[in-house]
C-alpha cells in the first residue's frame, strides 16, 4: 500500500470498499474504512488510487448505545456474558462441596471441573479475540449462547463425574469462552477517557451472578432438588444473555487480514511482563471462591446453608471492587492501582489462615471480596491500556487470557492437592494462593518499572489508559510536550574530520553523523498513531528546507495554493508545518494559514500522545513530537496540500520521514547550525539536500558554487530534476510585501515551487490574478514584519544567524531613513535560545548598524524557566518585545 499515490481530478472507473491492513505497523486511532478508486494513468504511467476514509470517529466514552454494551452491570437481571459465563465460576464454590459429597470424590478431583471451565473461558481467547478483529462478533456470540445453555441443561440431567466434566466443565467453559473475550474487547472500544469504569461495571456482573446463583441454589436446591434447580439458572441466563445479544456490537470495521498471534506484542516489555504476572495472580486469585464454602463447613463446621452466605458476602463486596478500583484507574493509572490491588489480595490470603471463627471469615470475606474484585477486573483493563489500535483489541487481550488459562486451570487441582497432602489442613494452600499474588504483584511493578522508564518521568508517571477530560486541556499537552525537550543537544566539538566537498560520499550514508539523528524512530511512532506512509503521500506534501527564508518561503506557497484553490477548488483545504513559533506552540500548526485552536491541538496532540505512551518502546523527543503531531493532524482534517518545513537539518530531519513529496524546495544556504550539520557550506548543502527524493522535482534558490555544485550532485545520485531559479521578473516593484529583496527571492522560488505542484497534480497553472492576490495576502509574523502602533513603529524580525541579522538590519535602516530625517531608534536584541552563538550574531548586527545613530539598547537574556502565558491566544496581544531582534 506504501506505492499507493493519490490523484485528483480523474473519473472513476471502478470502486471497492476494504480495510487498510496492508501495512502491519498500521495501528490507526480509529481503525478507518476508504473505498479506492481507480483513475486514469498519471504521467508517470501508473494507475493511481485515491481512497476515501470513513473514520468511525472516536470513542463516544458514553451515551446510551455505549452505556447499553455495559448495561448488564446496571440492571443485575438483565446482565449479559459476565453474569452468565464468569458469575457460574464464581459460584463454584456453590458446587465444589455439593459435587464432592454426591460423587464421593475428593476435592482436587471436583476442582477439575471449575478449572477446565475457567480454563476454556480464557484458553480460546486466542483465537477469539482475533475472530472478534475480523468482524465475527454476533457469530461467535451466537455459538457461545448456544454452548452455554445447553452445558447448563446438560448439566441438570448429569449423574456421574465425567458427565459433570463434560457438560459444565468443557461445554460451559467454551460457551463462556466464545462470550467472555469477544465482549470485553468490544466494550473497550466504546471508551477510551472512561474506559476502566466502564470495564470495571461491566466487570461486576460476575460478582451479581456470584450472588444471584447462589442464591437460586440456596432456595431451590432444597425444594425442587438439583436438577431444577440448575434449570432455573439456565432459564436466568437465557433471559440475560437474550438481552445482550440486542446490545453488544462491534464498533471498529473489521481486520480481515493478520496473524492469529501477534508475537510482537511480546517484545513489549511491558506487555510481557504484565502478562506473567497476570498469570501468577490469576494462580491464586480463584483459590477462595472454589474453596472458601468448603472451608467454612470442613474447618468452622457451619451448615452447608450458612457455607453459601459466605460466599454471598464474597462475591456481593466484590462488585465494589470492582468498580472503585476501575474508576481511580481512570485517574491515575491502571498500573498504578493493580499494584496494591494484588499486594492486599496476596496478603489478606495469608491472614485467611488466622481465622478461627465464623464471624471473622465473614469479616474476610467481605474485605477479600473488594481487594480480589479489583484483581480481577483491572486484568483486561490493563491489557487495553497497551494497545493503542482498536482494531487489534482482541487479538491483544486474547493471546494473554489464553496464557493465564493454564494458570485458571492448574492453581485450583494444586491447592487441592496441597489440602490433601497435609490431612486436610488449608495452611499451605493459603500460602500458595498469597504467594502467587505477591509475585504478581511484584511483576507488576517490573511493568510500571518499564513504561516510567519509558516515559522518562520515574516511577511517578501515570501509566494510564487515557487522561480524564478535566486533564486533557491545552495547558497539559504544553507541560507534556516541555518534557520533551532536550536540555542541550549532543555535539562533538569542530575539528578537521569533517567531511569537506571532495570528501562527501555518494552514497546515502550521513558523512558526518552527530548523535541520533532525528528521523530515527519517525516511521514505526506514525504506525503506532495509525498511519502508513502511504497516509502521509495523501498529503501531497512540498518539502522545503534551507538556511533562510524558509518560513517566508512556505508562507508564499501558502498564500498562492490558497488564492488558486479559491478559483479552481483545488486544494481546498491547507497545511503548513513551519519550524520555529514565535510565541506558542500551536503556531507551527496551521490549516488555511491560520494557526489550528488550541482545543484542537489538545485533542490531536492527546491522540498522537495517548497512542505512544500505550506502546512500549522510547517516545519522540519535542521537534519529534510536533512534527508527528502536525502529520496527524493534517490527516485528520483532511488537508489536499501540506507545505512542510524542515527543522534545521534535511537528511536526518524528522520531517524526512516523507517518502514521496510533490515537490521539494531548498531556500538560499549560509552557515547556521554548524554543530550538527558540519563547519562548512558542503556539508550544510548535502544535508538539506536530503529532502530529495527520486521521482520528485525540485527547486532551489540560486546558490553559491560550491553549494551548487552539492545539490547537483545529490539530484544526479537521486535522479531528481533539478531546477535553480532566478529572480522572477514579472514579480511588482512597490510591493511592501516584497521588501527587502530577500522576499523577492524567496517569493520567485515560491513561485515555481508551486507550479511545478500543480504541473504536477494536473491541476492547471496559476493566474495573473492568483500572484497579484497571493503576494497581496502574504504575511509572516516575525519575519520583516512591520507593526504601526500609536506612534510607535515596529520593526520586527526573528533573524537568528549572521546572514539573517545582516539583512534585517538593513532593512530596519532602510525603513527608518525613508520616514524622516532623524527618527529615535531603539534596539531590541532578545536571546531565545541558549544554543546561539549571540556574540557572533551581535557583531554582525553592530557592524551594520554603525552607519545610524542608534539612540537607546534594551538586551534581554534566554530564561529556559519563563511562564507560559496561558491565559491568551494568538492574535489576542502581539509578540512582547523580548521575542523580537529588532
Amino acid at each position: 500500500m506504501d506505492d499507493i499515490t493519490a490523484s485528483r481530478g480523474q473519473s472513476a472507473l471502478s470502486e471497492t470498499q476494504r480495510v487498510d491492513e496492508t501495512s502491519p505497523g498500521n495501528n490507526r486511532h480509529e481503525k478507518a474504512v476508504y473505498t479506492e478508486t481507480e483513475a486514469a494513468p498519471t504521467r508517470n504511467g501508473r494507475q493511481d488510487v485515491e481512497q476515501h476514509y470513513q473514520d468511525p470517529g472516536p470513542a463516544p466514552d458514553g451515551g446510551w448505545i455505549a452505556w447499553m454494551v455495559v448495561g448488564k452491570s446496571i440492571f443485575p437481571l438483565l446482565s449479559t456474558n459476565l453474569t452468565s459465563s464468569r458469575g457460574i465460576i464464581n459460584s463454584f464454590g456453590v458446587f465444589q462441596p455439593y459435587y464432592a459429597q454426591m460423587l464421593n470424590r475428593a476435592p482436587s478431583d471436583i476442582s477439575w471441573i471449575g478449572s477446565f471451565e475457567v480454563f476454556f473461558l480464557f484458553f480460546v481467547g486466542t483465537f477469539t479475540g482475533r475472530m472478534t478483529d475480523a468482524g465475527y462478533f454476533r457469530q461467535l456470540f451466537a455459538l457461545g449462547f448456544l454452548l452455554v445453555i445447553l452445558g447448563c441443561f446438560a448439566t441438570s440431567f448429569c449423574k456421574t463425574y465425567w458427565q459433570f466434566f463434560l457438560a459444565q466443565g468443557i461445554c460451559m467453559g467454551l460457551g463462556n469462552g466464545f462470550i467472555f473475550c469477544p465482549s470485553m474487547a468490544t466494550i473497550s472500544t466504546y471508551f477510551e477517557k472512561r474506559r476502566a469504569l466502564a470495564m470495571g461495571v461491566a466487570a461486576a456482573g460476575s460478582a451479581t451472578g456470584g450472588l444471584v446463583y447462589p442464591s437460586i441454589m440456596r432456595q431451590l436446591l432444597p425444594s425442587v432438588g438439583f436438577p431444577w434447580a440448575i434449570r432455573a439458572i439456565a432459564f436466568v441466563q437465557l433471559g440475560t444473555l437474550g438481552v445482550a445479544a440486542c446490545f453488544l456490537k462491534s464498533r471498529i470495521p473489521p481486520r480481515r487480514s493478520g496473524p492469529l498471534v501477534e508475537w510482537s506484542a511480546f517484545k513489549e516489555l511491558e506487555y510481557s511482563f504484565y502478562v506473567l504476572g497476570s498469570f501468577m495472580a490469576f494462580w491464586g486469585v480463584y483459590f477462595a471462591f472454589y474453596y472458601l464454602a468448603a472451608y467454612a463447613r470442613d474447618v468452622l463446621g457451619v451448615s452447608f446453608t450458612k457455607s453459601l452466605d459466605v460466599l454471598l458476602v464474597l462475591n456481593g463486596t466484590g462488585a465494589i471492587g470492582r468498580v472503585i478500583p476501575n474508576y481511580i484507574a481512570d485517574r491515575y493509572g491502571c498500573l498504578t492501582v493493580q499494584i496494591p490491588l494484588a499486594l492486599v489480595t496476596g496478603a489478606m490470603m495469608y491472614c485467611w489462615a488466622a481465622i478461627k471463627s465464623t464471624t471473622g471469615l465473614f469479616i474476610w470475606a467481605a474485605i477479600y471480596g473488594i481487594w480480589t474484585g479489583g484483581v480481577q477486573s483491572m486484568f483486561p483493563v490493563g491489557l487495553s491500556s497497551m494497545t493503542s489500535d482498536p482494531s487489534r483489541q482482541g487479538t491483544r487481550l486474547g493471546m494473554a487470557f489464553t496464557i493465564v488459562s493454564f494458570a485458571t486451570l492448574t492453581g485450583q487441582p494444586i491447592a487441592g492437592a496441597i489440602i490433601k497432602s497435609q490431612g486436610g489442613h488449608y495452611v499451605g494452600a493459603q500460602a500458595f494462593a498469597g504467594s502467587c499474588l505477591v509475585l504478581g504483584s511484584c511483576s507488576f511493578v517490573i511493568a510500571k518499572g518499564i513504561r516510567a522508564r519509558k516515559l522518562d518521568q520515574g516511577w511517578k508517571a501515570k501509566v494510564h489508559i487515557a487522561l480524564p477530560s478535566a486533564n486533557r486541556d491545552y495547558k497539559d499537552a504544553i507541560e507534556i510536550l516541555d518534557t520533551r525537550r532536550r536540555p542541550k543537544r549532543p555535539s562533538r566539538g569542530l575539528d578537521d574530520t569533517v567531511p569537506v566537498q571532495g570528501d562527501i560520499p555518494s552514497t546515502n550514508k550521513n558523512p558526518d553523523l552527530r548523535g541520533t539523528p532525528s528521523i530515527a524512530g519517525m516511521k514505526e511512532w506514525l504506525h503506532l498513531i495509525g498511519h502508513s506512509m502511504a497516509d502521509i503521500d495523501r498529503l501531497n506534501i512540498i518539502h522545503v528546507a534551507g538556511t533562510k527564508g524558509k518560513g517566508s518561503t512556505c508562507a508564499f506557497i501558502e498564500s498562492f495554493l490558497r488564492t488558486h484553490g479559491k478559483r479552481t477548488v483545488f486544494p481546498r483545504k491547507t497545511g503548513l508545518y513551519t519550524s520555529p513559533h514565535l510565541i506558542y506552540p500551536e503556531e507551527r500548526i496551521r490549516l488555511d494559514f491560520q494557526p489550528i485552536e488550541r482545543d484542537l491541538f489538545a485533542r490531536y496532540f492527546f491522540e498522537v500522545w495517548d497512542a505512544l505512551t500505550r506502546s512500549s518502546g522510547t517516545l519522540p523527543r519535542y521537534l519529534q513530537l510536533l512534527a508527528l503531531v502536525s502529520f496527524h493532524t493534517f490527516i485528520r482534517e483532511g488537508v489536499e496540500v501540506a507545505i512542510v518545513e524542515t527543522h534545521h537539518g534535511g537528511e536526518h530531519d524528522a520531517t524526512n520521514v516523507i517518502e514521496h513529496p510533490v515537490v521539494t524546495v531548498i531556500t538560499p544556504l549560509g552557515m547556521d547550525h554548524v554543530k550538527q550539520l558540519g563547519p562548512t557550506i558542503e556539508s550544510i548543502a548535502w544535508h538539506k539536500a536530503g529532502i530529495f527524493k527520486t521521482g520528485s522535482p525540485a527547486i532551489s534558490s540560486v546558490q553559491d558554487t560550491s553549494a551548487a555544485d552539492v545539490l547537483w550532485g545529490r539530484s544526479s545520485e537521486k535522479g531528481v530534476n533539478l531546477e535553480f531559479v532566478e529572480l522572477d521578473s514579472t514579480l511588482p516593484e512597490d510591493a511592501p510585501q516584497l521588501r527587502p529583496d530577500v522576499q523577492r527571492i524567496n517569493c520567485s522560488v515560491a513561485l515555481a515551487a508551486v507550479d511545478r505542484f500543480l504541473q504536477e497534480n494536473d491541476a492547471g497553472s496559476l493566474s495573473s490574478s492568483d500572484k497579484v492576490q497571493g503576494i497581496r495576502q502574504f504575511s509572516w509574523p516575525g519575519r520583516f514584519q512591520h507593526v504601526i502602533e500609536d506612534k510607535f513603529n515596529w520593526f520586527l524580525d526573528g533573524a537568528h544567524n549572521e546572514m539573517s541579522v545582516v539583512k534585517a538590519a538593513e532593512w530596519f535602516i532602510d525603513n527608518t531613513q525613508a520616514q524622516r530625517a532623524d527618527p529615535t531608534r531603539i534596539l531590541i536584541f532578545g536571546q531565545v535560545s541558549n544554543q546561539k552563538d549571540s556574540v557572533s550574531v551581535l557583531q554582525h548586527l553592530a557592524a551594520v548598524l554603525g552607519s545610524v545613530k542608534i539612540h537607546h539598547a534594551i538586551f534581554t537574556l534566554y530564561d529556559s524557566k519563563q511562564g507560559f502565558d496561558f491565559g491568551s491566544t494568538p492574535g489576542q496581544n502581539e509578540p512582547p518585545p523580548n521575542d523580537t531582534m529588532l
